[in-house]
């Protein structure tokens, strides 16, 4: 479950770079249509794949549980870290 949690964090990086106002912060310069649409897929299929993780790891019903629970805290914690 714990890697899912890191998996979700990746996942939400990506999806926050692909927007043009992050990724000019962290890169001081503008973002590309094509590598905006990039980050975006590779940032659903990381949280498609932390979904995955996180049913392997236990029963389907309580990995949903938790990995719900645990997206709001990756996206605070990523809230944090970036400003």
């Amino acid at each position: 479950m714990l890697l899912s949690f890191f998996v979700q964090l990746m996942a939400i990086a990506l999806l926050a770079l692909a927007m043009n106002k992050h990724f000019k912060n962290v890169f001081n310069r503008g973002i590309k249509p094509a590598q905006s649409r990039g980050l975006k897929v590779l940032g659903w299929l990381l949280l498609g794949f932390s979904y995955y993780l996180a049913v392997s790891a236990m029963a389907a019903p309580m990995a949903t549980v938790y990995w719900l629970a645990l997206l709001p805290l990756g996206i605070f914690y990523m809230a944090l870290v970036a400003n």
